[in-house]
């Protein structure tokens, strides 16, 4: 929920001042704070998870006895809210990075060195027929027609061997099987790509 940054409460003081709040008696501090003291709350620490560009929310600790917590334990809590707000921030750049993905206007998949697809985008979707979920659940070899396929397999594990972003077979003409069954003429772009899971 939305915490105003205001003076009246804990968490909005901290989000107000941007720092980290030690709060020996908070209904001395905070008289307004009426659910706390509903809840027999006397002390708190508030620390603010700030991001790389913003501040996400708050991260609070009670007890329901006065003078409850000492400086460690707002380093500690800190260090907590560092580690939300770093995983916050990845899980942003994440949304960003695939939202750009999907815009690609070319067909692009993500395959595995086993040859297992991870990824497809949307017009990869659009070009052969498939769903996502149904192209995350093949191999790229399924995508090559019958007659060449053992050549694809071939020509990945070289790949495999020499990793490099170029195009694959330069001077071949590839062609797609599509869901349908009708096969289509594609240019094939190669492009290593380094996971956290292969790192």
């Amino acid at each position: 929920s939305n915490i105003p940054a205001t003076p009246d409460s804990l968490a909005g003081d901290c989000l107000g001042t941007g720092q980290a709040i030690l709060v020996d008696d908070i209904a001395e501090r905070y008289p307004a704070s009426l659910n706390l003291h509903l809840s027999g709350v006397r002390s708190g620490i508030c620390v603010p998870v700030r991001g790389d560009t913003s501040t996400t929310g708050v991260l609070e600790v009670f007890a329901k006895e006065p003078n409850a917590f000492c400086p460690n334990d707002v380093h500690f809590l800190k260090s907590a809210a560092n580690v939300i707000a770093a995983a916050i921030d990845r899980e942003r750049a994440h949304g960003e990075t695939r939202a750009l993905f999907q815009a690609l206007p070319d067909a692009t998949i993500v395959v595995r060195d086993d040859g297992r697809i991870t990824t497809a985008n949307n017009a990869a979707e659009t070009l052969l027929g498939y769903s996502a979920e149904q192209l995350c659940s093949m191999t790229v070899e399924q995508l090559v027609p019958v007659d060449v396929r053992s050549q694809h397999v071939a020509e990945r594990s070289e790949y495999l061997r020499n990793r490099s972003t170029r195009p694959m077979g330069a001077g071949s003409q590839f062609r797609a099987l599509c869901r349908d069954g009708s096969e289509i003429p594609v240019d094939v772009m190669l492009s290593p790509l380094m996971t956290g899971e292969e790192a």
